[in-house]
């Protein structure tokens, strides 16, 4: 990738460096030798420059967080709210927990600098951190923010606090704030009975299901795979045999060859006894995961089984019959 531009025109120069950046930037060692060129070439307090960096920090955010957080704390000087969300979503998003804390830490941070205040962009990424870390107090505490912002209308950040409510177990703050919502999205019904399935509310989430096609939401592959799991947990198989129905008549094809979906509806079959629907699903599947043959060697073992299991794991390891 050439690097080599004349410094003759600023504006121009700037303009290479972005083009390069968004069109031929592709790996983090590319982004290095932008970034050292920019530092060589570009003076810090053209605005333009600024750009670059807040360029710089999202790329890097994607693809290599430490070189993004040392770059955030060295160069971003007086981040704006691009930056602030850029560098707390990439910490949100990543599996360390320690990462998940900083994402808390860097929002505090900006509070207290006072230069830029958290936007409608800011909350979500906060509170998926709080959410995986159960960490009540302060997503709390980041509601009464959201209050005190007037953003409490805003559809995406009500999805996050309903989500953060129910990772922490508080079903009665979940439903609040589902309840409240001035608007609803697809993704508010689905998080909602999410919600309840995970804390075993299954005739909740079944009239919560109800209720979003009342109000002619269509589900889709999340929301049948929560309802699945919701038979699955009552061992309601007319139920269960209903919600495949659904999935057959009434969704759309990618949704009902989606292998999540297949693998919970051998899970509800399994779990309510009818192996032979398990196994009907099993066969058609275009396509299978370790969690669709887990599923069904484990049915077939909890039902008594022991020769079907063993067929079935013959088959998954592709060895031939003796």
């Amino acid at each position: 990738m050439a690097l080599a531009v004349s410094p003759s025109n600023c504006n121009h120069h700037h303009h290479r460096l972005l083009d390069l950046l968004n069109n031929q930037c592709s790996s983090m060692s590319q982004l290095k030798q932008i970034h050292a060129h920019t530092l060589r070439t570009t003076s810090t307090s053209h605005p333009h420059t600024l750009f670059l960096h807040s360029r710089i920090l999202h790329f890097s955010s994607l693809h290599h967080l430490p070189y993004a957080l040392l770059f955030f704390h060295t160069h971003i000087h007086h981040p704006n709210s691009f930056a602030w969300n850029t560098i707390i979503r990439a910490c949100a998003r990543s599996t360390s927990t320690h990462r998940k804390h900083q994402a808390i830490l860097l929002y505090l941070r900006m509070l207290s600098q006072g230069d830029v205040a958290p936007d409608k962009h800011s909350f979500p990424f906060v509170l998926k951190a709080c959410a995986y870390l159960f960490a009540m107090s302060e997503g709390k505490q980041l509601h009464a923010h959201i209050l005190k912002l007037g953003l409490a209308s805003d559809v995406y950040i009500n999805n996050s606090l309903i989500h953060f409510y129910g990772s922490c177990g508080s079903l009665q703050d979940a439903r609040d704030v589902f309840d409240e919502m001035p608007e609803r999205s697809v993704v508010s019904w689905n998080v909602m009975i999410d919600t309840l399935v995970q804390l075993n509310q299954f005739d909740d989430a079944l009239m919560c299901f109800r209720q979003m096609q009342q109000e002619c939401f269509q589900p889709d592959s999340f929301a049948i795979q929560s309802i699945l799991r919701a038979c699955a947990g009552l061992g309601a198989l007319s139920l269960g045999m209903w919600a495949h129905a659904y999935v057959l008549r009434r969704c759309d094809p990618q949704v009902a060859d989606d292998v999540l979906v297949n693998n919970y509806l051998l899970e509800m079959y399994c779990k309510c006894g009818s192996l032979e629907n398990a196994k009907i699903v099993f066969e058609r599947m275009e396509k299978r995961d370790v969690t669709s043959w887990n599923t069904m060697i484990l049915g077939f073992a909890m039902h008594g089984q022991a020769l079907a299991a063993l067929e079935y794991l013959r088959r998954m390891w592709g060895f031939k019959r003796l």
